[in-house]
């Protein structure tokens, strides 16, 4: 009777410990799940703060090239592209703003500025190394690299006569936009597939 009893005991025993161990792995189980959910809640939020930081950067990069270029205008005054790399790192940590951010954004400064021209010069290209770190909860995401490209020349016309193909009738030097223009006889005025002629 006795060894019958023991084995009542440890058959309950068994049961209970097995019922607390799976208790636990359902308890522990539904922390590990909250927990991974949160994980991948506060990510997809870290890249919604991320492209929010990246479209104002670019934003007021593009903007403060347009209002660079028209202080400096066209020429060769000094080393253009230093200078306009000089004035364009002002205007941009001028710009920026990350206020409306809902994170924890540090901007750490520009480090360099590389400016060059594009399509025949009708364009200027910046890269922009611009150290920023957002933060949230205790996600840590950093950016450093930015891109844009811009047209020097407005939209606007050259007053000259071409033919069929856009290619100048007669040589000539005019004004548009601001600019002075050295037209060649049987020079194309073609730019990005239009006739830039009027």
């Amino acid at each position: 009777m006795i060894k019958r009893g023991q084995i009542t005991i440890f058959v309950i025993l068994g049961i209970v410990l097995i019922v607390a161990l799976v208790l636990v792995g359902v308890f522990k189980g539904e922390e590990v799940k909250k927990g991974v959910e949160k994980q991948i809640t506060s990510v997809g939020s870290m890249s919604e703060y991320v492209a929010e930081v990246e479209v104002i950067v670019q934003d007021c990069l593009e903007h403060s090239m347009i209002e660079t270029f028209a202080e400096l205008g066209v020429g060769a005054i000094g080393n253009y592209k230093e200078d306009f790399g000089k004035i364009l790192k002002f205007k941009v940590l001028e710009c920026v703003d990350f206020s409306s951010v809902n994170a924890k954004v540090v901007s750490e400064g520009i480090d360099s500025v590389d400016v060059s021209y594009a399509a025949g010069n009708t364009k200027i290209q910046v890269n922009l190394n611009y150290d920023i770190s957002i933060e949230k909860d205790e996600n840590v995401k950093r950016l450093n690299k930015f891109y844009s490209e811009v047209s020097i020349i407005p939209e606007c016309c050259i007053p000259v006569q071409v033919d069929g193909n856009c290619k100048a009738k007669e040589s000539s030097n005019v004004v548009s936009c601001g600019r002075l223009f050295k037209i060649d006889q049987g020079e194309s005025l073609e730019m990005d597939g239009e006739c830039s002629a009027c």
